[in-house]
Formats: C-alpha cells, structure tokens, sequence
C-alpha cells in the first residue's frame, strides 16, 4: 500500500507545533531519502511543498522551541542504585550527573573508557559511589557477561536507564548478525532488561526507562524491519535508527503491562534535539547518506539543538516523579502522545515475539503473562480469604455489638484516681460519669473547657472530686507539660483511660510533623502513658491501663512507613491512619502488658463497639470520599449504634472488674480476638522501637527490656 507521506508528515508536524515543539524537522526531511519516486515531477513537487510548510512553521515556533522544561520532583536518592547505559556521554553523562546529585548510586555501562567522566561526575557532586562497568550492547555476549556480573554483586537495581544509541556505522552487521544500529539501540537494551527484572523486583518501585526519538514518528514499523537490509541503499541507516526508536517505544508499552504487578514502572522518553555526539560518526562518513546527513544536522544544531542537561532532567523525572503514568512516552517532563501506527497490538505482539528469538532469550528468562496471571491469581485468593474474614468477624463483632453488654462488677472505686482523656464528651463523658457513680476521683484531661460537663457529672453522682485539666495529644510539648503537673501533684494512679481520639482533622499533619490524626489517637497516648508509668506502679492494688481502640482497626495495613503522615492525603489515606492509630493501641496494649505484669499492672485494648458519638462531625465538606464516610456513620448513629453509656459498661468493667486478664482485647464486657496480622512479635518490636523514636523517649523514659515477663 503506498503511503501520502506529505499528508501524514504534515498532521505530525501540525501536532509538534500545537504542543510548542520542533522536534520532527530533522527528522521528517529526511523521509525524502526513504521514499520511492514513483513520478519525479510529483515526488519533486511533494517535497519542495513539505520544506516551504516546515521552514513557515519552523519560523512561527522558533521562539516557542526555546521553553526548557525540568522535573519538579525534589525527591532525594540516597539508597537507590542505578544503572546507566552510555552514562559517560551525552544525555547519558547528564543523566549521570543528575542522579548523583541526588545521592544516588550510579553504574555507568559503557564500551569505552570513562575514568574521566567518572571522576568529574564524583568532583562536582561530591558522591563517590559512581562506578563504570563495561558493557558493548553490539555483542549479546557482553550484555549477557555485565548482566551476571551485576547480580553476582547487586541486591537489587532501583533505576535501569536504557540510554544507549548510536546513529551510524559502517559495520555492515554485527558478530549477531542482525543491523548494528537496531542492536546497540534496541535489541541490546531489550536483552539487558530481561536479565535484570529479578533485581528490578527485588526493589521497591523500580522504574525502567527507554529512550526514544522524534524520529520515531516517520516509522514504518515491520517485523521484516528488525532484520538487516539485505542490500544497503540510500537511507537504510537512518531507517534503522527510526524503527530502533520505535521499537523502544512499542516494547515500553507492553513492558508495563507485564511488569506492573511488581510495582515496576515502566516509560519511554523523548529527549527532543538535544547536542549528543549520536551523529559524529556522520561527519567522518563519506557515502552519500553521510554527506546529505551532514549537510542536513549542521545547520539544525545551531537553531534548534538543546543541552543535553535539559534533556536528562525529563528522564530523571520519569525516575523519581510519584505522578508518572507506566507505558506512556514522555517529552520535557511532560506525557505525549505516540505514533499512530503503534497502536496495532497485533503488530506489537509480533514484534515482541521476534525480538525474543532474534536475542536468543531462554525459556526461563521471558516475561510470562502466565507470571502476570499467577500473581492475578494470588492477588485475587488474597482478596476472597480477607473478604471472608471480614464477614465471619463482623458478623460475630455485630451480634456482639447487639448485646447489652452490661458490666457485672460492683465494687466501689471510693479513694482510687483515674485519669481519662477527652473525658468531657461522647464515651469518655459516659465513662467519667459511670467512674464518679462508684466513688472514683476522676480527673479529665481535654483540650477544651469542661467546666459544664464537670458540673454536671458532679450533679448527678454527687461527687465533688472531679478536675479537668488541658491536655491536648496532637502536641507533644502539653502531653509532658500536662503528666508534669499531674507527678507534681499526685502521689498514685490507679486507673488511666487513653480514650480522647479523633477521626479527622482539616489540618491533616500536627505541630510536631506527625499525622494528627495518629498522633492523637496513639503517639499521644503512647507518649502520656510511658510518663506516668511511675504513678501507675504507686497504686496499691494494680494500676489499669486502657487504650481505646475501634472496629476498624481490622481495616489496617500497619508498618514502620505507615506511621509516618502520608505524603499525598487522599480518602485512603484519612481512613488508614484512624485504622492504623487504634491497631497500634491494640498491639501495644498486648505488648505494654507483658512488660508491666511484674508491677501489678495491667493493660488492656476496649473495643466501644458502634457508638453516637461526635467523633467523626469534623468531617465537612464532600471531597475525598468524606461525605461517604459521614452518610455510613449518619446511617449506622441511627440504624446500629448505642447509646455511650452502654460502651462505658465496658470500659468500667475493665476498670473495675477483678477477674480481667491483661494484655486481652474487651469488647461488651468480654475478650473478643483481636484483628489478624497483629501477632508478629518481629513487626510489633520494629513498631515500638519507631514509636519511642517520634515521641523522643529519653533512655530512662522507657520501658527497658528487662522489665519484659517471658
């Protein structure tokens, strides 16, 4: 089929210029060389109307073209490695630099000796770890050879930057046999990736980049392509070098597709015209393709070439940017849409399958979709058992939920303290109430006036020992401040209630850095209970200890990192970090417990159940899935949900009650099993030692090791 090459250059070129680009001119001129006349006036006619249109538009743009784009990701990259082919030249040793600057470790992969690259890269970004191995990507041996040597000394590759291009030869073929140009750009990088996805999935989010070219765009991609011209005619070099883009840009796509499910991200980048020495070998040729080439890229490079500084910082963004989008192509930070041709999946999947004969990849080293299936698979049984956990446990926590719940101990609390956080409203008001209606002195510590409250509590029970005192959780400065005044004025507890706890705040990250919702929930009380250890052991028959927890404690996904404020707040997010606060108060209950045993101490974790109370009516406005969450609430308040005073029957029976084992999670006035995944000793110590690091326990603050009942 014979194609109008002046109508499809000219929609190109139309969308290059709509996106503020000159990126085709080079290239497209030299679509004149690859075409065949099939009438001289006409062919002559074609391409003297092509160059008028592009010398016009050339001079409409020339200013536009001068925008320079760079990565707006601040992402430092202390602990990554990266691989760089061709790091030592070009948009390569930019590429180089760049992530050195950023504290990464580089292997620049290069045929030549680039000792001096390296030192001028570790002088002028003060980072040593720069090494340089040698790689020749014309011999599939060499990729074979640097591939072992890497994962005989690597854990993991974090960044795989296929930079690596030639433009021109005069080799004929390679000792493979297949088109120099097509090997060192394509046929290389695709080998060398394969052999190191293990050490790309031993990383957390690993990304590989391939690099393309405007080039790209005057392809006429075959699988007949991927071989070398049986005769070399005029243009066969450059024909190689779009199809070898191209090619980099169609194996990106599916690449992704089969990589994704690792966590690995997978783009291709245009660098647009960049000053590289791709084409020097141009300048010593003297064939006629040399001579037009050289006539053609001289003049060009004074108008429209960038640096190649400008350049690595698109591929730099694709490598560390959280907003880059798996398979797309990317020029100057930005994603861009992809030749029209390569679109043809079925094209795509035959070219897929040539490739991996023609690098003689072994079973054993293909990407399997049968990979990508079996991790689906897992993935999906993961879902199903979760789903099925979930149901038999909220149909037992609701059955539970529905009974009374009421706390059988009648022991009066007549000369014991406790201390109860956000005791002033919803359960913490009901439990306070309950406590003074047995005789307790009842301290409530809040962050807001309670001075009502108070009186009524005293009203109504007729115990005048009730105090309130400020404390607010989200800063660690009142929670000291706050167990000062109280080690001052105190000489015992008996009973403290780490209650207080919110589900939402329109200032999402506390004064301390933390996320406020964790720190209020946890990290506060964490911090508050460790201070007044002492007064706890003072108390003459045990001091209680209890967390507040929540049924949605179930829904966490609890690690070192998700302690931590998340870096991009979302509906996710709000929900994770009330789960994940009230998992920690579960966990650490158990873990607390076993380390005051000896003291007469016990710890245990409340579950209230489904309870009205105002904990969730900050949450205003409807973006980010909190109307949701405020109608399921709404619905359950009126459908499912008790009254406070029922949920304090059982913080009291905790309380109160002499037949309570430590250490266990309560709910309606009896154990109940705690979420799964909160029994790994190992996790739960990495937690703790992270906890005592953001709330800053001093050595003698803490609770030393020995102390802990085997």
């Amino acid at each position: 089929m014979e194609i109008n090459y002046f109508e499809y250059n000219k929609e190109v070129v139309e969308i290059w210029f709509n996106n503020d680009d000159l990126r085709g001119y080079s290239f497209i001129c030299s679509a004149v060389m690859r075409e065949t006349m099939a009438s001289y006036m006409d062919f002559i006619w074609k391409k003297i109307s092509l160059y008028i249109y592009l010398f016009i538009k050339f001079v409409q743009c020339l200013y536009r073209n001068s925008k320079e784009e760079i990565s707006n990701s601040l992402l430092c990259l202390n602990g990554k490695t990266a691989i760089v082919t061709g790091g030592n030249s070009g948009i390569g040793y930019a590429t180089s630099m760049l992530l050195a600057s950023r504290g990464c470790r580089v292997i620049i992969a290069c045929r030549r000796n680039a000792v001096k690259e390296r030192d001028e890269i570790i002088k002028r970004t003060n980072n040593p770890n720069i090494e340089i191995k040698y790689l020749d990507l014309n011999r599939f041996a060499s990729v074979r050879k640097f591939a072992e040597e890497i994962k005989t000394e690597e854990s993991k590759i974090d960044y795989l930057v296929n930079n690596a291009g030639i433009g021109y030869t005069e080799d004929k073929t390679t000792d493979d046999g297949l088109d120099p140009v097509m090997q060192c750009n394509y046929f290389g990088h695709f080998l060398l990736t394969h052999l190191l996805i293990d050490l790309l999935k031993a990383s957390e989010g690993a990304r590989i980049v391939f690099l393309s070219s405007t080039a790209a765009f005057i392809n006429n991609l075959t699988v007949e392509r991927l071989h070398p011209w049986k005769n070399q005619v005029l243009g066969c070099h450059v024909s190689s070098y779009v199809h070898s883009k191209a090619c980099n840009i169609a194996v990106a796509e599916q690449m992704h597709k089969k990589l994704e499910k690792f966590g690995i991200v997978t783009t291709v980048v245009d660098p647009g015209s960049v000053n590289t020495p791709i084409f020097d070998t141009f300048l010593k040729g003297s064939d006629t393709e040399a001579t037009l080439l050289r006539f053609l890229f001289h003049p060009l490079g004074i108008f429209l070439y960038k640096d190649p500084r400008i350049a690595a910082e698109s591929i730099l963004h694709v490598l560390t940017s959280e907003d880059v989008k798996g398979g797309d192509l990317y020029f100057r930070c930005k994603p861009f849409h992809k030749p029209r041709n390569l679109d043809n999946k079925i094209l795509m999947e035959d070219i897929w399958k040539e490739t991996e004969k023609l690098v003689g990849l072994r079973p054993d080293e293909k990407l399997k979709m049968m990979d990508v299936l079996k991790k689906l698979i897992e993935n999906i049984w993961t879902i199903i058992s979760i789903l099925i956990y979930l149901f038999e446990w909220s149909i037992r926590w609701l059955c539970r939920n529905w009974r009374g719940g009421i706390s059988k101990s009648a022991i009066c609390l007549s000369g014991k303290t406790a201390i109860i956080t956000g005791g002033n409203s919803g359960i913490g008001y009901a439990t306070s109430m309950l406590l003074a209606s047995r005789g307790c002195r009842v301290i409530i510590a809040c962050r807001r006036k309670a001075e009502k409250e108070r009186d009524e509590i005293i009203k109504q029970t007729n115990n005048p020992n009730i105090t309130v005192k400020y404390l607010d959780l989200s800063r660690f400065t009142s929670v000291r401040k706050f167990a000062e005044e109280i080690k001052n004025e105190e000489t015992k507890i008996d009973i403290l209630i780490n209650n207080a706890g919110i589900g939402y705040s329109q200032n999402m990250t506390s004064d301390d850095g933390l996320d406020i919702v964790m720190q209020t929930n946890f990290f506060g009380h964490f911090l508050l209970t460790h201070l007044l250890i002492d007064l706890l052991k003072a108390s003459d028959v045990g001091g209680r200890i209890m967390f507040i927890i929540s049924g949605i404690s179930i829904l966490h996904n609890l690690s070192v990192e998700a302690l931590h404020a998340s870096k991009n707040p979302s509906f996710k997010s709000l929900v994770m970090s009330y789960a994940n606060s009230k998992a920690c108060n579960v966990l650490f209950a158990e873990k607390m417990n076993r380390k005051l045993t000896k003291y007469g101490i016990k710890v245990n974790s409340i579950d209230p159940g489904l309870v009205r109370t105002p904990i969730f009516d900050t949450l205003e406005g409807a973006e980010g899935g909190k109307s949701l969450i405020r109608t399921i609430f709404r619905i359950g308040n009126v459908v499912i949900s008790r009254e406070p005073r029922i949920a304090a029957e059982g913080i009291l029976h905790v309380a109160a009650s002499t037949d309570i084992e430590g250490g266990l999670t309560y709910f309606r006035c009896s154990p109940f099993p705690k979420p799964r995944h909160l029994d790994n000793e190992i996790v739960c110590e990495e937690l703790w030692n992270e906890s005592e690091k953001i709330v800053k326990l001093s050595p003698e603050e803490k609770l030393a090791r020995n102390e802990q009942i085997d």
